[in-house]
């Protein structure tokens, strides 16, 4: 596709679907970044969690 307009994204996103997305990715101590060449990528990184064994 064409990808979603540049002026749709912004530090405050105006679509409900990119305020979730951003909202959970701060929750979650991550980061988001969106690239617009071709199209739109939306690249979400999360850092590794250590899971301790349960008993």
């Amino acid at each position: 596709g064409v990808g979603i307009p540049e002026t749709e994204i912004t530090e405050s996103p105006k679509t409900l679907g990119l305020q979730l997305v951003k909202s959970l990715v701060n929750q979650l101590n991550g980061t988001m970044t969106i690239t617009i060449k071709k199209g739109t990528m939306v690249e979400m990184l999360f850092k590794e969690v250590k899971y301790k064994e349960r008993i």
